[in-house]
């Protein structure tokens, strides 16, 4: 999202819902695609050295996680730019002049970016303040990339808050609130569109909350949240500000917990 964002000047163009969905699918697919294509030399490389007995099991794994954010990073990126390329030839026309506007690609007043900013920050400032002290995890108890990032640190923790900020927002408010709503709700409605995307974005983010119920009510909350602003606001501009705020309050507790 950028200067380029305008009003339409020009005939709105809208997603048919089963472009959408297939666009949907395709996204999903090709991080999978793209994250073994890129790890599978590396696990070659690494199966060779224990075999030739240059490290042990142990040491290869640790070696092994530290590509686990950069992976991650270089696969959500190259899936969103092919989405992106495949939705600009199903909604053709300068972009400036309205062709995503259906998406959600459009201005909105700075006071709902702003209120949509501190409402995303106040839900992880619940999680992180209330909630987590309130149900405290487990000894053991797995609790998501959050309490993965707060124990790593140097660059793995530096790639997890690139992801976090600066890659995951867009992305996926792009194709979740732009991409699937728009094909959705043409389709089915605004109801039971915002239904099904809210649950695919939380199913979706299932390994950060499957062990540890509270995380389940931040997602959940966050799901609610961006989807209201974008069938009130119709723009995913407050859609990203919440998103990112509340990405932003748990990296900054992740770095301030883990210095």
């Amino acid at each position: 999202m950028n200067s380029a964002i305008h009003q339409p000047s020009a005939q709105e163009h809208s997603l048919s819902a089963r472009r959408a969905i297939a666009l949907f699918i395709l996204f999903i697919v090709l991080q999978f695609v793209v994250s073994f294509v890129i790890s599978l030399p590396i696990g070659i490389y690494l199966g060779a050295a224990v075999e030739l007995g240059h490290m042990d099991s142990s040491a290869m794994a640790d070696f092994a996680a530290q590509f686990d954010m950069p992976v991650a990073i270089v696969s959500l990126m190259i899936s969103a730019l092919i989405i992106f390329q495949m939705t600009r030839r199903s909604l053709p026309g300068p972009i400036g002049e309205g062709a995503f506007v259906s998406l959600g690609w459009r201005a909105s007043p700075g006071s709902y970016v702003l209120l949509a900013g501190g409402i995303g920050a106040l839900i992880a400032v619940g999680y992180v303040f209330i909630l987590t002290p309130a149900v405290p995890p487990v000894e053991g108890q797995s609790w998501g990339p959050m309490a993965m990032a707060a124990d790593a640190g140097g660059w793995q923790r530096f790639f997890w808050a690139v992801l976090a900020l600066l890659v995951a927002p867009p992305v996926e408010e792009f194709v979740f609130r732009g991409i699937l709503f728009s094909g959705l709700s043409g389709a089915i409605g605004t109801i039971f569109s915002a239904i099904i995307v809210s649950f695919l974005f939380v199913i979706l983010h299932v390994l950060e909350a499957i062990h540890y119920w509270p995380i389940w009510v931040a997602i959940i909350s966050l799901a609610i949240l961006t989807i209201i602003l974008r069938i009130k606001i119709k723009s995913l501009l407050p859609c990203l500000a919440a998103h990112f705020t509340y990405n932003l309050v748990l990296v900054i507790i992740v770095y301030a917990v883990g210095a």
